[in-house]
């Protein structure tokens, strides 16, 4: 979502699979099968995996959207290549639905979901599809967000009836937003109930804040102007709203700076 994502950098999906070769023992993925789900439009965590690990079987990068797939690295060469050799796959597959993968049933021996989740609203589902494609012993990991109060107010909006009638359907839809239903124990609770052998789960709270309303304001507009198309003449009227939503949402009532936190869980699971 526009201004939503708190990580939307390259460098931040190879710190992210660093961890993973550091900490979870992602150090050797010769002759593997890796799998990164809700890839984007960046390719981020899949490029992040073709800088660091040079011997892999083969990449599947997967979306649900098959327009998102028609992107490629600028002057990525390796990656072309990659690709043209059949060791890079893309695969349009909608992470909720088992449908997608009964291809690739415990199939893949590690797996990536980084910020795709929050675009899911049966997340369990999702994880139970992501086990299922496992092969035993393989190993995945997924962060998601749990709570994010820019999401919760991006949906408020878009639900409102005097600014949902001035949605662009001309601009690219923005990406689903669902809180969490569940907390971590849920989560990890479902993971050792469908067998897996090691389970690591850990939430963070990621203090935000901005510096003046109108920091927030901008911020705010930003979004606005991704997604709608809002008349001049309604545009202040807009900005008002925006914020005082906003306000309301993160408890920010009393005039003090714009503070909030938002929430995600990193899980590493190994069948």
């Amino acid at each position: 979502m526009a201004g939503m994502d708190t990580d939307p950098t390259l460098g931040r999906a190879v710190d992210f699979i660093n961890k993973l070769k550091n900490e979870f023992n992602w150090q050797n993925l010769s002759g593997e099968t890796i799998m990164d789900i809700g890839c984007g439009e960046t390719f981020y965590c899949s490029q992040a995996i073709v800088h660091l690990f040079s011997d892999f079987k083969c990449l599947i990068v997967s979306d649900k959207s098959a327009d998102l797939l028609r992107w490629r690295p600028p002057q990525s060469k390796l990656f072309e290549n990659l690709q043209k050799n059949n060791i890079i796959k893309l695969l349009v597959a909608d992470i909720e639905n088992s449908v997608f993968f009964q291809d690739y049933i415990e199939s893949v021996d590690k797996i990536v979901a980084r910020n795709v989740l929050y675009q899911v609203n049966n997340k369990i589902q999702a994880l139970r599809n992501i086990y299922t494609t496992l092969k035993p012993g393989g190993a995945a990991a997924i962060l998601f967000w749990l709570d994010n109060p820019m999401g919760t107010w991006t949906n408020k909006i878009l639900s409102t009836r005097k600014w949902s009638r001035y949605v662009d359907y001309s601009k690219p839809a923005p990406p689903s937003y669902f809180p969490s239903e569940f907390q971590e124990q849920s989560y990890r609770d479902e993971m050792q109930a469908l067998g897996c052998r090691e389970v690591y789960a850990v939430t963070r709270r990621k203090p935000c804040s901005y510096s003046s309303h109108e920091e927030c304001q901008g911020q705010l507009l930003q979004i606005v102007d991704n997604i709608f198309s809002i008349p001049p003449e309604r545009r202040e009227e807009c900005k008002e709203d925006c914020l005082r939503t906003f306000k309301q949402l993160v408890g920010c009532n009393n005039g003090g700076p714009i503070t909030f936190n938002i929430i995600e869980l990193f899980l590493h699971i190994v069948k």
